[in-house]
C-alpha cells in the first residue's frame, strides 16, 4: 500500500474519531421513507456501474464472491483488469466512504483479486484496484469519485 495512502487513512480516521467522541457527528440516522442499506448499496454499485461504462470501462464480473472476500465489480480499461470496490454514503458525516477501504479491506480485496486472476487465467495481464466513492447530498444528487490505482496488489 501507498505510504501517502495510509497516512491520509489514519489521520482522517483520527479527526472522525475525536468527532465521534465529542458528539459534534450530527445525524446520521436513517430517515422515514429511506431506502434499506442493501438496497441502497445495490443501487450504488448500479451507478458506479454506469459511471466506469461512460468512462469506457468495459463490465466483465459484478458481484464476484469468493472465500476471501467479494469484489464488487471486475472492468477492464484498456488491456488492464480494473477491481472495482464501490463505497457509497447516504452522507458525508463519517468523512469519506474511501475511508472504509482500510489494510485489512485491501487485504479481502486482493485475495480475492488473486482468487480471480488464477480462475480466468488472468495472471499475465495488468491490474489495478480503484475506488468510487458516492456521497448522497441534502438534494439527493450523487457525488461520485473515481479513485484510479487506489491501492496496489501486495504480497499475500
Amino acid at each position: 500500500m501507498r505510504a501517502w495512502w495510509q497516512r491520509f487513512v489514519t489521520a482522517v480516521q483520527s479527526v472522525m474519531f475525536r468527532l465521534r467522541r465529542r458528539g459534534t457527528q450530527g445525524s446520521a440516522g436513517r430517515h422515514a421513507g429511506s431506502v434499506s442499506s442493501q438496497s441502497f448499496g445495490q443501487q450504488s454499485e448500479q451507478l458506479a456501474e454506469r459511471y466506469l461504462q461512460r468512462r469506457g470501462y468495459t463490465i466483465m464480473h459484478r458481484n464476484y464472491r469468493v472465500t476471501q472476500g467479494e469484489i464488487d465489480l471486475v472492468a477492464q480499461d484498456g488491456d488492464t483488469v480494473v477491481f472495482v470496490e464501490v463505497k457509497a454514503r447516504r452522507n458525508s458525516s463519517f468523512g469519506s466512504p474511501v475511508l472504509a477501504v482500510d489494510a485489512r479491506k485491501q487485504q479481502r480485496l486482493t485475495k480475492a483479486a488473486r482468487h480471480y486472476l488464477h480462475r480466468f487465467h488472468l495472471g499475465n495481464r495488468s491490474c489495478r484496484f480503484d475506488v468510487v466513492s458516492i456521497t448522497q447530498d441534502a438534494s439527493h444528487d450523487p457525488n461520485i469519485e473515481l479513485i484510479q490505482n487506489a491501492f496496489e496488489l501486495g504480497e499475500s
